[in-house]
């Protein structure tokens, strides 16, 4: 018939409506914050990912740095020590050398004397002075060749020495932990606006 049923209450049915319409934007809202917070976690892993990332990387590079310091280091003990032995070789060349000429001038004074010949001028000293000239001329180019040797060990030392020093201050710079926060914060930067672009 047409009487309305006793469960139809037309002063209910907009109060009705406002409840669905209601729950449907409590759903809607917190599906948008569930989004929101799986975002957020999302961007805090990458972030941490770059973080670590930007570690391993800085720490990398120090070590390279550190080798390069090291092995420059190494490089000026051992020019010292080529310098040393060029030293101890010279010593010993110069030694020969004086010996060698003390040898002959002693054999010219025992020649002379076994045939009662003073040696006071003449002949006799001309052959001590020309041994005494030939020495001095072999103890220079010994001292000359120490001189060469050891300016090229100072060059390359120096070289050395300007090259652990490059090193040192370039490993100076680089900072683990703030390039790693620096990662983080970019990161997390870069998220947010890709957000904001997908909202928009």
């Amino acid at each position: 018939s047409g009487t309305p049923s006793a469960e139809y209450d037309p002063t209910k049915v907009g109060s009705r409506v406002k409840a669905m319409s209601s729950k449907g934007a409590s759903a809607d809202a917190t599906g948008l914050s569930n989004n929101q917070a799986m975002f957020v976690g999302a961007s805090f892993m990458k972030a941490s990912g770059a973080r670590t990332q930007a570690i391993v990387d800085a720490n990398s590079e120090l070590s390279w740095y550190y080798s390069i310091v090291q092995e420059a280091m190494n490089n000026q003990d051992i020019t010292a020590l080529d310098q040393m032995r060029v030293n101890a070789a010279s010593v010993d060349a110069d030694k020969r050398v004086r010996r060698k000429s003390l040898h002959q001038k002693a054999s010219i004074r025992a020649i002379y004397a076994g045939r009662n010949i003073r040696i006071s001028g003449g002949s006799p000293v001309d052959v001590i002075h020309s041994t005494n000239v030939i020495e001095a001329e072999e103890r220079g180019i010994i001292e000359r060749n120490r001189q060469f040797a050891e300016d090229a060990n100072e060059l390359k030392r120096l070289n050395y020495k300007r090259k652990e020093e490059a090193a040192r201050n370039k490993a100076s710079t680089i900072n683990p932990s703030a390039r790693g926060n620096r990662a983080f914060m970019g990161s997390l930067l870069s998220s947010a606006g890709s957000f904001a672009m997908a909202q928009a």
